[in-house]
């Protein structure tokens, strides 16, 4: 989510539930030494390449969004069109990467570096899987969901009439998204099947609420919220796992769900 969609989260937030904190399994894939925490994040990975952002200050006082310059470990063609661009979210898609620039354009690159416009409201974070990207449009708070295939140009509206939504995680394929929606006038997550059908998913204590996108993986869900990670279960609602203070959930290498933990890398959820 956005910075400026925080305030509205907390005041809609439901009492959240009681759990036990997880037990980290320590990775042994710590952050890069070069990481400051607080300055740098890590957007996006595959395989040795990685997607840094360094946070661009933002001033006091204003309701700005965040941004970050990027900074990766790419070469070539890809890299000169990266490196220094500035953005409000990146992640690799297919053999290239798709980012929101500062002026929420949606942009797909190629790995020649190649830009291609997708479409000019959008709003992160953005979710991928087979080349497929979910994300949202519009104007806050009246922002739907979207669903773009940047091989093909193609650009396709999911939702009407249920602004605001926000952190749609996609399925394995790419054909389903689970996302939330406020327009009940409370947060809940729903359920978008490959037919096109709409269902609200059981009511949850914890809903996601920052800039890292959501993990759907089977039945988990593995999201950050205002006091850390969460692993929850889709068809009861339940909170399988909780770890505050944790940020930034991605899957890792080996295909597990990872995030941060004071500056390491740590295992995380049901999802492994």
């Amino acid at each position: 989510m956005m910075r400026m969609r925080r305030p509205l989260i907390l005041a809609l937030a439901v009492a959240a539930c009681t759990t036990t904190p997880a037990t980290p399994d320590v990775r042994d894939e710590p952050l890069p030494e070069s990481l400051d925490e607080g300055e740098r994040v890590e957007l996006d990975r595959r395989g040795d390449d990685v997607l840094h952002g360094v946070l661009v200050p933002v001033l006091e006082h204003t309701d700005a969004g965040r941004t970050l310059t990027i900074d990766s470990t790419l070469t070539g063609r890809l890299a000169d069109a990266l490196d220094g661009l500035v953005v409000q979210d990146a992640r690799f898609v297919g053999f290239g990467v798709v980012v929101i620039d500062a002026d929420h354009a949606l942009v797909a690159y190629d790995e020649a570096g190649n830009a291609r416009v997708l479409d000019h409201e959008a709003h992160g974070p953005l979710s991928v899987a087979e080349g497929v990207v979910a994300y949202t449009r519009g104007s806050p708070p009246d922002l739907e969901l979207v669903r773009a295939y940047p091989s093909r140009g193609v650009v396709e509206p999911l939702t009407t009439d249920m602004a605001p939504v926000w952190s749609p995680a996609l399925s394995d394929d790419g054909r389903e998204v689970v996302f939330v929606s406020g327009a009940a006038g409370l947060p809940r997550l729903h359920r978008l099947t490959a037919s096109g059908a709409i269902a609200a998913l059981p009511v949850s204590a914890r809903f996601p609420s920052a800039p890292s996108a959501p993990i759907w993986r089977g039945t988990e869900l593995v999201f950050e919220d205002e006091r850390g990670v969460v692993a929850l279960d889709l068809p009861t609602g339940d909170v399988l796992e909780a770890l505050d203070g944790a940020h930034a959930p991605s899957l890792d290498s080996y295909g597990s769900v990872t995030t941060r933990v004071d500056g390491a890398r740590v295992v995380f959820g049901g999802a492994r």
